[in-house]
Formats: C-alpha cells, sequence, structure tokens
C-alpha cells in the first residue's frame, strides 16, 4: 500500500506484507545500500539524490560514511550501512539522516507489515493507524 500520512505536511509512505519476516528483515538490511536510489522518486532523499548506476550509488554511500567517521558501533554494527538503529513506537527501526541530521528515510516492521516513510514523526504516525487499524 502506498499513501500519505498528515504530520506537518503529508508525508508518504509504503506498507509491504510478508509472510516470511524473519526473510523480509534481512532483505531489508541487504537492501539499505541501495533503498535510498530506489526510493528516490517517491521518497526524496535529499544530498544521496538519484545516481545513475548501482556502483555510483554505493560509491555515495561509502563517502558519506568516511566523512562522518561511520564505522562499527552499536547503531551500525556492520559498519557498511549508514543508516541508525532507533525505537519509534516502541519498535525497532533504523533511519538514514542527511549530514545535517535531517531524517529522509525511516523503516521498522510491525507484525507481517513493513513500513517506509521520510521521518520518524511520519512513522510513528503510522504505526499508530496500523495498530488501530486506520488505513
Amino acid at each position: 500500500m502506498f499513501g500519505y500520512v498528515g504530520y506537518m505536511k503529508n508525508e508518504p509512505f509504503l506498507m509491504l506484507e510478508s509472510d516470511y519476516i524473519d526473510g523480509a528483515f534481512a532483505g531489508m538490511l541487504s537492501w539499505e545500500l541501495e533503498m535510498p536510489r530506489e526510493l528516490n522518486p517517491i521518497f526524496p532523499t535529499g544530498e544521496y539524490g538519484a545516481p545513475e548506476t548501482e556502483t555510483e550509488s554505493r560509491r555515495l554511500l561509502f563517502e558519506r560514511e568516511a566523512s562522518t567517521t561511520a564505522a562499527i558501533t552499536p547503531t551500525n554494527p556492520t559498519g557498511l550501512s549508514p543508516f541508525e538503529d532507533i525505537t519509534i513506537a516502541s519498535l525497532p527501526s533504523r533511519i538514514l539522516r542527511t549530514s545535517e541530521q535531517q531524517t529522509v528515510l525511516a523503516w521498522t516492521m510491525s507484525g507481517n507489515y513493513i513500513l517506509i516513510t521520510t521521518n520518524e514523526e511520519a512513522l510513528r504516525r503510522v504505526i499508530e493507524r496500523l495498530q488501530s487499524q486506520t488505513l
């Protein structure tokens, strides 16, 4: 399902259903390197832009990590993904921030659903609506 959730402005969200949550979670983690580029048409990611190729996308992500001294940390245990761990509405979530610390992508899993949106508050609102079944 694709839709918009109200916050300070309407924010886009994507809700995907999976019957195999463990595999879906692993897939989401591996998709993180390409997610900004592949979702850019519906979730513009600012400085991540829309690189022409997969190689360009990886280069930009690794350059960002290098410039922000991204390494193996508790919020980035592999040292590979620019996404960070965070808890939103009591759910483990992942966020991607610009160098100015503005969140441009946020995702989590709730039940059989994968939820992706543009910031923490929008994700919180989608989670609340899903839990109250008002989507």
